[in-house]
C-alpha cells in the first residue's frame, strides 16, 4: 500500500508500505510487570483531580499494572499502650485507589517509615496494622502476594537498612506472603545489609547503577534471585525529554528478560516538576513523567511508546521460550529449537550490550534498530516451531 502526505502547500508526498501480519497473537495480559510511583491514590505532584482519572486509563491503556499509593491509604488506626488495636483504621481511600486499578498485578505503597520497630509494643503495633490490612484486602478477592510495601525509599546506609530490617523481621512472621519492596542505592552494592536482602520479598536496582558497576550487582543480586527473591529494575534519571527513549525506556525490558526480573518500574508517571510537562522550562523542578501530562490529562510520547515496546519485545521472548519448551516435550522440530534456544541465550545481551546502548542521553550516537532487528529473528524462530 502506500501512505500520502499533504502538506499546507507544495505537492504531496507518496511513501510506500508494507505490512506482513503474522498469525501468531500477542497476549492481552503481559509477563513482565510495569509501574512508576503514579501515586494515583489521590492529589499529589502533576496528578490533580481534574487528570487523575484520566491518568489512570492513560496507564492502564499502556499496561501498567502495578500502581503505587502514599502511606495514607495504610494508616494505622488506633492502638493501646500495649499495641493492640482498639480501633481499626479508615480504608475509605485504600478502597477508593483499589477500585481505580480492578485486577492489577500489584498493589504498591510507600510506606515511608521514619522510626525502627525496636519494643514488644512495637511489634504488635505493626503486626496487628499488616494483619487488618490482609485480612481486608482478601475480602476484596486480592491475594497478600499482591500487596507490595516499601518501607524506606532508596535505603543507603546502616540505620535506612536497619530500620526495613526492624519491619521486615515482623511482616516475615505475622504475613510473610507479603512482598517487602526494596530499591537500595548503596555506592557499592556490596555494603548493603545482607539481613535486609534476605527479608526482601523484591529487590529492585537502579537499572543505571547498575550499568556502571555490572560486576558487583551481579555478585550481589543474581545469588539472591537464585535464592527466591524477585529481581526487578527501576530508573530514575532526568530531565525525561534529554533520556534516549531506546536506550533508557525501551532496552530496561531487554536488561530485565536477561536477569529474570519481572517487574520494571520508572520514575514518574506522576512528576511534572510541578509544572506541565509540555513545558518543562517553566517548570520550578525537573520533569520525569515520561508521557505529556498536564492539568488536562495525558499524551503519548516517544519515551512512552518505548516503554510498551520494551513491554511487547520482553513478551516476543517469553513466547519463544514457551514454545521452545513445548517443542521439546514432543520432541519436534530439533533444529529450529536449537537456533531458537540460541537466540534467547544470546540475544539479550546483544541488543543492550551493543555499541552505544548504555549511554541514556537521547543525544549519544547509537544504532537504534538493534532491538527491531532481533524481535524480527524472534519472530522468525517463532514461526518455524510453529510450523
Amino acid at each position: 500500500g502506500r501512505v500520502e502526505l499533504t502538506p499546507a502547500s507544495g505537492e504531496p508526498l507518496t511513501v510506500p508500505i508494507r505490512v506482513r501480519v503474522s498469525a501468531l497473537s500477542m497476549p492481552n495480559e503481559l509477563t513482565l510487570a510495569l509501574g512508576g510511583w503514579d501515586y494515583t491514590d489521590g492529589p499529589g505532584r502533576g496528578i490533580t483531580e481534574e487528570n487523575l482519572e484520566a491518568t489512570v486509563e492513560f496507564l492502564r491503556s499502556y499496561h501498567v499494572n502495578a500502581p503505587w499509593a502514599v502511606s495514607a491509604v495504610m494508616p494505622f488506626g488506633k492502638h493501646d499502650a500495649t499495641g493492640k488495636m482498639v480501633e481499626p483504621p479508615d480504608t475509605k481511600r485504600l478502597d477508593a485507589w483499589i477500585a481505580r486499578w480492578p485486577n492489577a498485578r500489584y498493589y504498591c505503597v510507600y510506606n515511608a517509615f521514619t522510626k525502627d520497630v525496636e519494643t514488644p509494643e512495637d511489634r504488635r503495633r505493626v503486626a496487628e496494622w499488616i494483619t487488618f490490612y490482609v485480612e481486608h484486602l482478601k475480602k476484596k478477592g486480592i491475594a497478600p502476594s499482591q500487596l507490595v510495601l516499601l518501607l524506606v525509599d532508596e535505603p543507603r546506609n546502616e540505620e535506612q537498612d536497619q530500620r526495613i530490617v526492624s519491619y521486615a523481621r515482623v511482616l516475615r512472621e505475622v504475613a510473610p506472603e507479603v512482598i517487602v519492596f526494596n530499591d537500595p542505592i548503596w555506592k557499592d552494592p556490596r555494603d548493603t545489609s545482607r539481613e535486609m536482602l534476605e527479608l526482601s520479598g523484591m529487590l529492585c536496582p537502579n537499572r543505571v547503577s547498575w550499568l556502571g558497576s555490572r560486576g558487583p550487582y551481579e555478585e550481589v543480586y543474581l545469588p539472591q534471585r537464585d535464592a527466591g527473591r524477585l529481581l526487578a529494575f527501576y530508573s530514575c534519571s532526568g530531565p525525561v525529554r534529554a533520556l534516549d527513549p531506546y536506550s533508557y525506556h525501551r532496552l530496561q525490558a531487554w536488561e530485565a528478560f536477561r536477569y529474570g526480573a519481572i517487574y520494571q518500574a520508572f520514575w514518574a508517571f506522576g512528576d511534572t516538576g510541578g509544572g506541565s510537562a509540555w513545558n518543562e522550562y517553566s517548570a520550578p523542578g525537573t520533569c520525569y513523567s515520561p508521557q505529556f501530562l498536564d492539568a488536562s490529562g495525558n499524551t503519548t510520547s516517544k519515551h512512552m511508546e518505548a516503554i510498551r515496546e520494551g513491554l511487547y519485545d520482553y513478551e516476543y521472548l517469553v513466547l519463544l521460550r514457551k514454545a521452545v519448551e513445548q517443542a521439546e516435550k514432543s520432541g519436534r522440530n530439533p533444529a529450529a529449537v536449537r537456533q531458537a534456544r540460541q537466540l534467547l541465550t544470546t540475544l539479550p545481551a546483544k541488543v543492550v550490550d551493543a555499541e552505544g546502548a548504555q549511554a541514556i542521553d537521547w543525544h549519544a550516537p547509537k544504532q537504534r534498530d538493534v532491538a527491531d532487528n532481533a524481535r524480527k529473528e524472534v519472530l522468525k524462530a517463532l514461526e518455524a516451531l510453529s510450523q
